[in-house]
């Protein structure tokens, strides 16, 4: 085989839609049949306020109105199913940074939506992104902190600041997905500490929301520095 006919033999490779493996136009993150299966999970559907749990008319979830919280509001781009829990657990324990990119790209199309709803309701301010960070032997052992990589992403389209040292794990926690419920609070009790006074607006960015303890101990840790409003952008939305 010579060499042009070998390498146009890999071009399908080379743009490859990272979730179908398809045929894609090189100036998209998926192909186009990929894009408008997400497109339609990504319609905005009537979400708890403060959690974002599914509802079916708009307002507050009962378990949100049965207790506090510290999050002014949480916002999610897509639902914890396939193909992106696949492809974020590819991302997170297969060390494929590929699709972790492309996991990042679909979030940040998210945040530019967000990031007109945000400005039009606290009119005009700029909140600061926050990854939630990870234990420092946790990310040595995967190599990058996929929150941080997320919010990275979502502050170069949106052109919000980021501080990602922010915030720091002082607490070495189990797994979240290897605990009961009740164990979830627990376990991040107390996991957060700051590093410097916060900005007064702050929009923690994590890659999944599942009970929601993880982000309200980390918000409750950047209100006692001074942080006056702490909301969240997370990718996946899984359920209670």
């Amino acid at each position: 085989m010579n060499l042009p006919r070998c390498l146009a033999s890999l071009l399908p490779l080379l743009f490859a839609c990272p979730i179908c493996r398809g045929p894609q136009d090189s100036s998209r993150t998926v192909c186009s049949r990929c894009q408008q299966f997400l497109s339609q999970q990504a319609i905005p559907r009537y979400r708890c306020r403060r959690c974002a749990t599914p509802l079916p008319s708009a307002g507050t979830c009962p378990a949100c109105l049965a207790g506090p919280t510290v999050l002014g509001g949480v916002r999610a781009a897509f639902d914890y199913t396939l193909p992106l829990d696949h492809l974020l657990h590819q991302a997170k324990f297969r060390r494929n940074r590929g699709a972790m990119q492309t996991l990042a790209l679909l979030f940040a199309e998210q945040a530019m939506h967000w990031l007109e709803v945000t400005r039009t309701r606290d009119h005009g301010l700029r909140p600061v992104l926050v990854p939630v960070p990870l234990h420092p032997q946790r990310q040595r052992r995967r190599g990058y902190n996929q929150a941080a990589w997320l919010a990275r992403c979502a502050a170069g389209a949106t052109g919000l600041a980021m501080r990602e040292t922010l915030l720091e794990r002082k607490k070495r926690t189990l797994p979240q997905s290897d605990l009961a419920w009740q164990q979830r609070r627990k376990n991040v009790r107390d996991a957060f500490t700051g590093r410097d006074r916060p900005p007064r607006q702050v929009i923690l960015v994590d890659d999944v929301m599942t009970s929601g303890s993880t982000l309200e101990s980390a918000a409750r840790s950047l209100k006692a520095l001074g942080a006056q409003d702490v909301s969240a952008w997370v990718l996946l939305r899984a359920g209670r």
